[in-house]
C-alpha cells in the first residue's frame, strides 16, 4: 500500500458522526480531511473538534476537491443517492450509512455508478460482527440446538437512550417521518442492523 494517506471527508456531521470519526482517528492509512453540512456552523465545529482540514456547506465542493479520496457519507436516508452517485462520478469511493437506498432501484444505481467509475463503494454494518449474532449462528451451525426453523427475536424502545447518547430531538424527528423511512422507521433504522447481522452470518 501506498505510504500516502487517503483523505477523508464526512458528508453530515450530526450525532452518528461521533462514532463513525473514531475509525480514522491515528489510522495508519488514512486521515480525516474535510467536514461537510448543510448548516455552516456544524460543519465548521466539526472540523474543529475532529482536526478536519477544511470544510464545506455543500457537498459538491466536496466532490470538486481533488483532495478527497474518500467520503463517508452520513445524511438522511433520502439524500443517500443522489450523493453517493455524485460521488462516484467524481471519482471519490464511498463508505455509506446504512440503510443505503429506500428503494432496490435506488441501491441497483448506485451500484452500477461505482462500478462504471472503478470506485469502491460500501455499506456501513457494525451489526454483522456483533458477538452475540457471531455465537448464536455458532449454536446453529453446530448443531447445538439442534435443527433451526425460525429465528425470533424482539427489540425494545424506550425514553432511556436519550439519557446514555444524547441526539437532538430533530435527529429523532426525521428518523419517524415517513418520507424518510419509507413507511418503516424501526426497520430502517435500529431493525436494520439486527436484520442485516443475522442475514450475514446466516451465509457465513
Amino acid at each position: 500500500m501506498s505510504s500516502k494517506k487517503l483523505k477523508v471527508a464526512f458528508i453530515g456531521c450530526g450525532r452518528i458522526l461521533s462514532l463513525n470519526a473514531l475509525g480514522y482517528v491515528d489510522h495508519p492509512h488514512a486521515e480525516i480531511y474535510a467536514m461537510c453540512d448543510k448548516k455552516r456552523g456544524r460543519a465548521k465545529k466539526a472540523a474543529a473538534e475532529w482536526g478536519a482540514k477544511v470544510w464545506y456547506k455543500d457537498y459538491h465542493d466536496v466532490l470538486k476537491d481533488d483532495n478527497v479520496d474518500i467520503v463517508e457519507i452520513l445524511t438522511p436516508h433520502k439524500f443517500h443517492t443522489p450523493i453517493t452517485i455524485a460521488a462516484c462520478e467524481a471519482g471519490k469511493h464511498v463508505s455509506l450509512q446504512k440503510p443505503p437506498a429506500l428503494r432496490l432501484s435506488e441501491l441497483d444505481a448506485m451500484i452500477r455508478a461505482a462500478q462504471k467509475n472503478g470506485v469502491k463503494f460500501k455499506v456501513f454494518e457494525n451489526f454483522r460482527f456483533h458477538l452475540p449474532y457471531v455465537h448464536a449462528m455458532d449454536l446453529i451451525k453446530g448443531g447445538v440446538i439442534g435443527d433451526v426453523y425460525v429465528v425470533n427475536y424482539r427489540m425494545w424502545s424506550s425514553i432511556s437512550p436519550l439519557s446514555s447518547w444524547k441526539v437532538p430531538l430533530m435527529t429523532w424527528k426525521w428518523r419517524i417521518e415517513e418520507e424518510n423511512n419509507y413507511k418503516m422507521p424501526t426497520i430502517f433504522d435500529d431493525g436494520y442492523h439486527k436484520h442485516s447481522g443475522y442475514a450475514c452470518n446466516c451465509h457465513l
